[in-house]
């Protein structure tokens, strides 16, 4: 008996749609509605080069970095920046929560 209860436990789970199956998304608000986040967000976020001891001078050159014209990327006939090709975006991932309690309050 307790077999054919997992059995049937099991076999109504996998006839369940999951979340990423078509059948279990909204049809109200279908992938792409509003034409926002088409694709992945692009930028650049602190935890994996500098973990939670981040600075403001540090957010500061990555941004720098993100909209200098330095590189040479196909498809541009002048030198390029990062943000030209999509990424833009700057974040603070971890650390942000001891902001104003360092030197000075910064």
């Amino acid at each position: 008996r307790i077999r054919m209860l997992i059995v049937v436990i099991f076999a109504a789970a996998s006839a369940a749609p999951s979340p990423g199956s078509p059948s279990f998304r909204s049809k109200a608000f279908p992938p792409g509605w509003n034409g926002l986040a088409r694709t992945p967000p692009l930028g650049w976020r602190s935890w994996n080069a500098f973990g939670n001891r981040i600075t403001q001078d540090m957010m500061m050159d990555a941004a720098h970095a993100l909209v200098s014209k330095n590189y040479t990327i196909s498809g541009f006939a002048d030198k390029a920046s990062l943000c030209d090709v999509g990424y833009c975006s700057v974040g603070v991932d971890e650390g942000w929560e001891g902001c104003g309690k360092g030197i000075n309050g910064t």
